[in-house]
């Protein structure tokens, strides 16, 4: 969707929802593979993402304070920015492991970074853990799924207009604006004294970045 420059406010709205599939070789007894249908590690069900600009009315032009003088060069030529990106989290990948019980129960009402889903059907004994076997455990599981990303980005500009042909611009931005952490995946090891819990977040998106700019167009 997509509302283009009008009074001042213009607007981008894309909404993908989407499948990614893949046949992939999973070891097997003998050293053999066996081909599974699988999600890939990318798969991201839904993504979201809107951008808007918002051009202030006031100054030279605008609805309010419409002159040259002294109110346009403080209140006028403000412009309001703003990006958001709302994503799906990537399914987890598990490795050979040994699972009694359903895949349903690996879910929790309020998964938290010390436990993202339910291990207590897990094999956790170091001495239990597959090495050569026909694999069951499925590559990834739809249902459990590390975090996903929810950032917003925002800016500030001030447009000052020197001469005919040059202007100055002053930019204000907030890269991740709601400091939001965005969480990588969860330990997937049983044997792992922290399986199941999250120790990081994805690298570029954990915290707020404040930049400061002057730009000259001519």
């Amino acid at each position: 969707f997509e509302r283009r420059l009008s009074g001042g406010f213009s607007t981008l709205v894309a909404y993908t929802f989407s499948e990614s599939i893949t046949f992939q070789p999973s070891p097997a007894v003998g050293g053999n593979y066996a081909f599974e249908r699988a999600l890939t590690g990318f798969d991201v069900p839904h993504n979201f993402d809107v951008s808007f600009t918002y051009e202030l009315p006031f100054g030279k032009g605008r609805r309010f304070a419409n002159s040259n003088g002294f109110a346009d060069k403080v209140i006028g030529g403000w412009q309001l920015q703003a990006l958001y990106q709302g994503q799906s989290g990537a399914p987890i990948g598990f490795g050979n492991v040994i699972l009694t019980g359903g895949y349903d129960q690996l879910n929790l009402p309020t998964p938290s970074v010390q436990q993202w889903f339910n291990t207590a059907n897990f094999e956790r004994r170091a001495a239990f853990q597959l090495d050569q076997n026909l694999r069951a455990f499925p590559l990834r599981l739809s249902n459990i799924r590390a975090d996903g990303i929810n950032v917003w980005d925002m800016s500030v500009l001030k447009n000052f207009q020197v001469h005919e042909k040059l202007k100055v611009q002053l930019r204000g931005e907030a890269e991740g604006a709601t400091n939001t952490p965005n969480f990588s995946g969860p330990n997937v090891g049983p044997a792992s004294t922290i399986f199941g819990q999250v120790n990081s977040t994805q690298t570029g998106q954990e915290e707020r970045r404040i930049l400061v700019g002057l730009k000259l167009i001519f």
